[in-house]
């Protein structure tokens, strides 16, 4: 584990003090931790020197007595946590990439940033570790701050970070990653008064026990979202529907990306289930926007649910088909609520449980989408602009150069 070595440094180099004070003694006679009476100093008898019990006293007495005996117990407990951590669960490091060099095809998570991550791999799932990066978290919430001044005066902006599924893990995961909820209220923090927060880690810690985020892939499930869904409707003031309301269909056989990354175990045969939800039926028609090789803007129709993606090895395509620079999912919300959602591929489960709720939902993917940013938002009558992201992308700039990226190419045509 990355903590490992340097705590067994300091382990090494506290019993190397402890030995070297090992003559010294005290008069404490109880130990309140341990809730039992310490060895007392030995007195001397001929009878007991001779049988050697004295010598063994006085054993007893110096490891009762040795300084900072309870900070050594403390650590050795911690120490074997570890090493229990180390039978049952790996530790790998893979490529960190969220597709920035092939969003636009529809192919979703290949691409091509060298940046490295830790994956622990246990049998019955796979968590990313959380590296905070503070220089690349600042980037952030500067290009956050860059696009709600690219929207139109009146345009409400919105932004949202999603938690990676390792916060809500046991603590002796969580431990080895760093703190999440504190850099995503750094990024909040950091935002000028136009951008409204959405607080979506208190809804998924709220529903840490249910099933909102995959085993086999580092996406939320469809329940994840809806929850997801939940925190910006409290935000932007819009009452959401019961999950109750919906119909669940499940996909089983579902294994994903982190298990391509880090295929370890027997969790191949321990597959997710893939769930997508319908309202009375309803599936949203879209009109997916694709650059064709020849760099021209073409789009096809599709639907808000893609059942194409629903074989017999379902893919996480089946939410809007992907990524693509540009979908436009049509609503059955109030008449002339527009929302626009930048997001990552955190936004695909995400987005059609807003259907209810926006008349037009346009998905713009950062990675990928090169067209006039503000003059897309005018020209659609955008109400409500929200930035979506996995909080993974606070620890790669590549993600944070596309965003800027995106908002210099509107900028090219003006």
């Amino acid at each position: 584990m990355k903590r490992l070595s340097a705590l067994v440094f300091i382990a090494m180099l506290a019993l190397f003090c402890a030995a070297a004070a090992a003559s010294w003694t005290s008069d404490e006679k109880i130990s309140e931790q341990e809730r039992r009476a310490l060895a007392e100093r030995p007195g001397f008898a001929v009878e007991s020197y001779l049988s050697g019990a004295y010598y063994r006293a006085w054993d007893e007495y110096l490891a009762d007595h040795v300084p900072w005996r309870i900070e050594l117990v403390h650590l050795a407990d911690r120490l074997r946590e570890l090493h229990g951590l180390e039978q049952e669960a790996g530790i790998v490091e893979v490529g960190a990439d969220i597709g920035v060099d092939s969003a636009g095809d529809g192919g979703g998570e290949a691409g091509g940033q060298e940046k490295r991550q830790s994956l622990i791999t246990l049998s019955d799932r796979l968590l990313e570790v959380y590296d905070d990066d503070p220089a690349t978290r600042g980037y952030y919430a500067e290009t956050v701050g860059r696009i709600a001044e690219a929207a139109p005066e009146g345009v409400k902006v919105y932004s949202m970070l999603v938690p990676m599924p390792i916060e809500f893990a046991e603590e002796r995961y969580r431990r080895e990653s760093d703190p999440q909820k504190e850099a995503i209220s750094e990024v909040y923090a950091a935002y000028g008064g136009r951008i409204r927060t959405v607080d979506a880690y208190a809804q998924l810690e709220r529903h840490s026990s249910e099933y909102v985020y995959f085993r086999t892939d580092h996406h939320w499930t469809a329940l994840g979202a809806y929850f997801g869904m939940r925190a910006f409707a409290e935000a932007a003031g819009f009452e959401p529907l019961g999950i109750e309301a919906y119909k669940e269909t499940p996909l089983e056989g579902f294994l994903g990306q982190l298990y391509r990354l880090a295929p370890a175990g027997d969790i191949g045969e321990r597959p997710d289930t893939l769930s997508y939800y319908l309202l009375k039926g309803r599936n949203n028609p879209t009109t997916v926007h694709y650059y064709g090789e020849d760099g021209v803007f073409y789009s096809f129709s599709g639907k808000a649910i893609d059942l194409s993606f629903a074989g017999k090895e379902p893919s996480i395509g089946i939410f809007i088909g992907g990524d693509y620079p540009l979908i436009d999912i049509f609503g059955d919300g109030p008449k002339g609520r527009v929302l626009a959602v930048v997001k990552d591929s955190y936004g695909n489960a995400f987005v059609p449980w807003l259907a209810p709720y926006f008349e037009n939902i346009l998905c713009v993917d950062p990675r990928s989408y090169r067209e006039d940013f503000g003059a897309m938002l005018r020209q659609n009558g955008v109400t409500d602009l929200l930035v979506l992201d996995y909080l993974k992308v606070l620890m790669l700039p590549a993600y944070v150069d596309s965003m800027n990226e995106m908002l210099a190419a509107g900028e090219g045509t003006e």
